[in-house]
């Protein structure tokens, strides 16, 4: 039977209506533990103390993580294309980027005592300028990751230009220039961003990842654990994220593995974690307003314009 003029029952609506969906919230996970972060709450500072003592004596703690406690190497950008300095810490490392960025883990038998415990951890931050204008970012007078001595993640020209020192719209008829402006959006999932862990007896880890690209994320946690590929597997079961929020493997998708359990030794609990709602608006991908200078051109009749664009950033 063809689909054109019919209706086509969606196979996947009466899980999802009747209560049979496999959310990450959903998965019986025995003897779990609880996952919260303790979140920046500045954009730009200095981390100069960060107190647990109250919070790692709190009831049903099991362990708060810093990233003293972590000995993980940074996570590169997921992309080949954008800047490789740009290195992302799996807990903040002396310094915050951004409101909501992780500084701390509190791990806890339940959401209860975790989210209460992460209330008592102390973090002092000595403020730095702020970067909240991508126009004002390209000055470089702030820079997030001065390793990379740029704020420019990503730079590309398309289709490349022919020869870079000359004019690219010399014998154009008309010639526009404008600035677009995109307003401040934020994806919200079904489901905020979420992630669980095991490491099992033979020394496999098993993670499952509200994410679109569990491939992605498996490379990510093999390579930043040491892992053979076949060591790792991760399982994403219904996802309700949008598409731009779990998309890429950031820190968030993979850190719930070191704060998880016994670790790669085996034996561990499992340690799922999950983002508050206003984390998920404030952290995921393609939340913040941008300017895009642009350049378009027309050339006489029969006279084809030069196939060039300038720099997206």
């Amino acid at each position: 039977m063809s689909i054109l003029g019919n209706r086509v029952p969606r196979r996947e609506d009466p899980a999802f209506l009747t209560g049979g969906d496999r959310y990450l919230e959903n998965l019986p996970l025995d003897g779990g533990l609880r996952v919260v972060y303790v979140r920046s709450t500045v954009a730009h500072a200095r981390i100069t103390a960060v107190d647990t003592e109250a919070a790692r004596s709190a009831p049903g703690v099991v362990a708060v993580f810093t990233a003293a406690d972590i000995d993980l190497a940074p996570l590169p950008p997921a992309m080949d294309t954008m800047h490789q300095a740009m290195l992302r810490p799996w807990l903040a490392d002396g310094v915050v980027r951004f409101v909501g960025e992780a500084v701390a883990a509190v791990v806890a038998g339940s959401w209860v005592e975790a989210v209460d415990a992460a209330e008592l951890v102390f973090v002092d931050y000595d403020p730095l300028p702020a970067v909240v204008d991508p126009r004002a970012a390209l000055d470089g007078e702030t820079l997030l990751f001065r390793e990379a001595g740029t704020n420019v993640v990503c730079e590309l020209a398309v289709p490349p230009a022919a020869d870079p020192g000359g004019d690219l719209f010399e014998g154009c008829e008309v010639v526009v220039r404008a600035t677009l402006h995109n307003h401040r959006v934020a994806p919200c999932p079904l489901e905020v961003q979420a992630a669980a862990c095991r490491w099992e007896p033979d020394g496999r880890l098993t993670q499952w990842s509200s994410t679109q690209t569990p491939h992605m994320v498996k490379a990510a946690l093999a390579g930043a654990y040491g892992l053979a590929p076949e060591q790792v597997r991760v399982i994403a079961p219904d996802v309700g994220s949008a598409p731009s929020a779990g998309r890429t493997p950031r820190p968030c998708c993979c850190r719930g593995s070191p704060a998880g359990s016994a670790g790669p030794s085996g034996g561990g609990r499992p340690a799922p974690r999950a983002w508050w709602r206003w984390a998920t608006a404030g952290r995921s991908a393609r939340r913040s307003s941008s300017a895009a200078p642009g350049t378009g051109a027309s050339s006489p009749t029969g006279s084809p314009p030069p196939r060039t664009a300038a720099p997206t950033r």
